[in-house]
């Protein structure tokens, strides 16, 4: 388990990186790959969502593949889930 926000944020972006890569590698079909985050990383900036633009052009899959998904219960200002999601929409 992570101790620290930067050793959260570093196996977050770990984790979706093999799984895109798994995705482009084993999945040629149509498919969606949905993705879970973490909320207190989705919710830390712009930065996270520029890292992930960055990710999909490197590994070469579709923006429009992957699903994300994080939990809005975890994210107790609605402002602040309609600023992540716009973030990651972008």
């Amino acid at each position: 388990m992570a101790k620290s926000l930067e050793e959260t944020v570093f196996l977050d972006r770990l984790l979706r990186t093999i799984q895109l890569l798994d995705f482009r590698n084993y999945f040629t079909e149509p498919l969606c790959l949905f993705l879970n985050f973490v909320s207190m990383v989705a919710t830390m900036g712009h930065n996270d969502g520029d890292f992930f633009k960055e990710i999909l052009a490197w590994t070469g899959v579709d923006p429009q593949k992957p699903v994300i998904e994080i939990l809005k219960a975890a994210i107790r200002k609605a402002s602040l889930l309609t600023k992540t999601v716009a973030n990651y929409r972008e």
